[in-house]
């Protein structure tokens, strides 16, 4: 019987890191990623729940800067946390007074 709960122990501690890796991972790669910002109305907290938070801010959090890297599966956001290695555009969004998607711009930083 000690044997079972052994075995379960390390299977709940296996699942568990996974799980805890997982949500600590890079968000994964997105075909349609960036498609939601050309929506109508489109507002500040939307962005950060499909983006995160951004690597830099302007203008009284007025516009807001994503790093992002492609590949063939689509864009992906970097992490502010490793530089900017990895980095081949960074992402512009301007908002109005009531923090609505004004414009946006994806800016080449490396060439592919």
């Amino acid at each position: 019987m000690a044997l079972g709960t052994s075995v379960g122990r390390r299977a709940l501690a296996v699942g568990a890191s996974a799980v805890i890796v997982g949500c600590a991972s890079t968000p994964a790669e997105h075909k349609v990623l960036l498609e939601f910002l050309d929506q109508p109305s489109v507002t500040a907290e939307q962005v950060r729940e499909r983006l995160g938070e951004p690597h830099a801010t302007f203008e009284q959090e007025r516009v807001l800067a994503y790093r992002l890297n492609h590949k063939a599966s689509g864009y992906y956001v970097t992490s502010p946390r490793t530089g900017w290695e990895g980095v081949r555009y960074d992402l512009i969004i301007v908002l109005d007074e009531h923090n609505v998607v004004q414009k946006h711009n994806l800016v080449a930083i490396r060439p592919p």
